[in-house]
């Protein structure tokens, strides 16, 4: 019951967030893949590609948020005065809907990343003792 419930709400989340999302899964994936590529095999030149995915991920759910607020603050003046606020509210929270999945997506790999820096440098160490 609480694995359909979480998963309910995961897919309403997604659904909020609207297109954007979409794209932002996308790219998300591919930083992780990347990510978790370099935690197998650390290597300096996967790193370039990393960064940029990164960014484009994080500039995605940005963009998405913006395209959400501009949708949620145009929609306003058809909506009865009294419920303006919580209307805006609304489409606010799920306008971040966008950024806190290209965030969360950019933790987890930071994650992975990190580990394989670790690793990278263990290695490193490892090899300089051997000399």
């Amino acid at each position: 019951m609480l694995i359909q419930d979480v998963m309910g709400s995961l897919r309403d989340r997604f659904m909020e967030g609207g297109w954007p999302m979409y794209p932002i899964l996308v790219l998300g994936i591919l930083l992780l893949a990347g990510a978790f590529r370099y935690l197998k095999q650390p290597d300096g030149q996967k790193l370039p590609l990393l960064c940029i995915l990164g960014i484009l991920t994080l500039v995605m759910g940005g963009f998405g948020t913006v395209l959400g607020v501009i949708h949620t603050l145009t929609a306003l003046h058809s909506v009865p005065p009294d419920l303006v606020i919580r209307i805006a509210l609304q489409g606010l929270g799920e306008s971040l809907n966008d950024l806190s999945l290209a965030l969360m997506m950019i933790i987890a790999a930071g994650v992975l990343a990190s580990v394989g820096a670790l690793r990278a440098e263990e290695a490193q160490a490892t090899e300089s003792d051997r000399a």
